[in-house]
């Protein structure tokens, strides 16, 4: 996470990373159950799922 982080910064206009408490909270305040990771997927980064209440 540190050197993907050190990434984003250097190389993105708004050099910003997340963490997954803030994927959870954006997903609740938009009415969205709590999101789950999905397994077996093999890509250079995290894919989540959620059900719209």
């Amino acid at each position: 996470p540190l050197v993907f982080s050190l990434h984003m910064f250097l190389m993105t206009a708004a050099g910003d990373t997340f963490r997954m408490a803030d994927f959870r909270r954006w997903l609740r305040q938009a009415g969205f159950g709590p999101p789950r990771r999905l397994p077996g997927i093999h890509l250079p980064a995290t894919v989540l799922h959620a059900r719209k209440k």
